[in-house]
């Protein structure tokens, strides 16, 4: 797993900034717990009541794996989030915080398996105040995934850690450039279009990226590596925790999480501002899917606010309940999706079901201050 110093070597960076470069065998499937093989298309309810297609990562779990999973989301569902329960003994932070995203639009990845790259680099956006050309084009860093990778890049899915550090050394090319010059043949992100480009040398690339994101702006809350188990209890309120201590010190998170798509609307099966399935919230129907070791998806998305007292209402069976404590969720499916664009995630979700999240500012790794390591 990662530590707190996330300096990805050039082989690694060179040799692995997508999931098409690890090994797919079985094998290694029980090594690592988890495997993505590619993206798998999912068709979600704009507000206008129109369709769209996205992509959620595919996602194996090994039977250990899955086990695992299963029994921390039955102690979950024994033990849900109680409205005015302290996360973690001690803290003193407020029971709301909206951060937001310093006027970063809502993005659209389109009908590509790219959310890794969205959220890693909408997350830039906001933290470096970029808006309109200035912004980071997801079309060049994914060209150049390309060149590093092979096949298609992080064009069929990705993890953060791994765009973030293609980010760290190769830098950004921004949308002017984009739009003027144009990365694998293409001027405009191909959102609803099936052709992707072609590769973007790294020497091209770097001839005109700016290196503005560095080591030091990422820090872990959860680390991932390639190597997954869940985390125990204990670990997940520490996570919780620090991710509301995040947003609290002006820090966003960029995180990924696994994603049940047999469950309500792509997993969100809640409802919490008067818009169903625009919140992804716990239930025993994940639980069994997760004992039955079903499959799964992974999506990557950024978290930019909480609420321990806000309650999404959701049907468990034929029941009515409602889970409370909020994250506020920045998606990459458009304005039309969720609340205009938005989501939210139950607390217990996040513990249950969180594989990697990071809190992203300038010098966040020298300057967070966890509430509890």
């Amino acid at each position: 797993m990662i530590k707190n110093s996330l300096v990805l070597s050039v082989a690694l960076v060179a040799s692995a900034t997508s999931v098409f470069a690890a090994d797919h065998s079985y094998q290694a499937l029980l090594n690592q717990g988890l495997r993505v093989d590619g993206s798998i298309p999912h068709k979600i309810t704009l507000a206008n009541h129109q369709t769209k297609i996205i992509r959620l990562m595919n996602v194996t779990l090994s039977p250990n794996v899955a086990k695992q999973v299963s029994e921390r989301l039955t102690d979950i569902l024994q033990n849900p989030f109680q409205r005015g329960a302290l996360t973690l003994k001690g803290q003193d932070l407020p029971a709301a915080k909206y951060l937001g995203m310093n006027g970063e639009q809502v993005l659209d990845q389109g009908e590509w398996g790219t959310c890794a790259t969205f959220a890693t680099t909408g997350a830039i956006n906001a933290m470096l105040s970029l808006s309109g050309d200035a912004e980071v084009s997801q079309l060049c860093n994914l060209e150049l995934s390309k060149t590093l990778d092979g096949g298609d890049g992080a064009w069929d899915g990705s993890f953060g850690y791994l765009v973030f550090g293609q980010i760290n050394q190769y830098g950004f090319i921004n949308k002017q450039y984009q739009h003027a010059t144009g990365c694998g043949r293409l001027k405009s992100y191909p959102a609803y279009s099936p052709d992707d480009g072609s590769a973007m040398t790294a020497a091209l690339f770097t001839a005109h990226s700016a290196l503005s994101f560095d080591q030091t702006d990422w820090t872990p809350i959860v680390s991932y590596d390639g190597s997954f188990a869940p985390i125990t209890p204990a670990q997940a309120t520490v996570a919780l925790s620090n991710v509301k201590a995040a947003i609290n010190q002006g820090y966003r998170v960029v995180f990924g999480s696994l994603i049940d798509g047999n469950v309500g609307q792509v997993g969100a099966a809640g409802q919490y501002d008067n818009i169903a399935n625009d919140t992804w919230v716990m239930t025993t129907q994940i639980q069994q899917d997760f004992q039955n070791n079903n499959p799964m998806e992974g999506h990557e998305i950024i978290i930019d606010g909480y609420d321990d007292n806000a309650c999404a209402t959701y049907l468990d069976g034929t029941s009515t309940n409602q889970q409370c404590g909020l994250l506020r969720i920045r998606n990459s499916w458009n304005t039309g999706a969720g609340d205009q664009g938005d989501y939210y995630m139950t607390y217990d979700h996040f513990k249950g079901m969180v594989v990697e999240a990071y809190a992203i500012g300038q010098d966040v790794k020298d300057n967070f201050k966890p509430i509890s390591k």
